[in-house]
């Protein structure tokens, strides 16, 4: 199997999506964009998230933190956080709203008073398996039919994608006075995206 570089943690969503038509070459690059953001992506997973929500009480995010605890061996505010890209008195407000539904319960570090940890209740437990086990099932479903030399491919640019990005939101004073630092474009790369993209269903 191709060896593929290592993603990092956390793919930020960026550039706000503009739908008015007003030329081939910016509906290319909207459609990149879009993709890139995951908005149909976002559009499904609100869809197969709602009858979870619903049978355990809880919202789309508390689904993630749910499906997070029980597949990654991080169960501290400090480490969660992190992956999951969101504050610190977010995330404790969350676990304290998932602790009440009888979700989730925690106990403290036996080295560090100040650590707490927290893990699934069997109910919780059952909440993370759906959640995993339909994430699975879709993307199953999303990527059936690409070859996976292709998929390694597609991979490997998410990669190139995401750490673009994390160096273009670096110059975040630049960025808030609307100047964008110039890259190593292809002037012609759309034109090319464009026409590649003909006959293709």
């Amino acid at each position: 199997m191709q060896e593929i570089p290592e993603a990092s943690a956390v793919m930020q969503d960026e550039i706000d999506g503009n739908e008015k038509c007003c030329g081939q070459d910016f509906l290319t690059m909207a459609h990149l964009a879009a993709i890139l953001r995951g908005e149909r992506i976002k559009q499904l997973r609100e869809m197969l998230s709602a009858p979870l929500q619903k049978k355990y009480g809880v919202n789309r995010m508390e689904l993630m933190v749910l499906n997070f605890l029980g597949h990654v061996k991080m169960d501290t505010i400090s480490e969660m956080r992190r992956y999951l890209s969101v504050n610190k008195g977010y995330l404790s407000k969350m676990m304290a709203k998932l602790m009440q539904k009888g979700l989730v319960t925690s106990h403290g570090d036996a080295k560090d008073r100040r650590v707490v940890h927290y893990q699934l209740t069997a109910k919780g437990a059952e909440a993370a398996n759906e959640v995993y086990a339909q994430m699975v099932k879709t993307m199953h479903f999303i990527i059936s039919g690409i070859p996976e030399d292709k998929l390694m491919q597609l991979y490997a640019c998410s990669v190139v994608i995401d750490r673009n990005i994390g160096q273009l939101m670096a110059h975040g004073d630049e960025l808030k006075e609307g100047i964008i630092p110039d890259s190593e474009k292809d002037e012609g790369l759309f034109d090319r995206l464009m026409e590649s993209s003909e006959g293709v269903n």
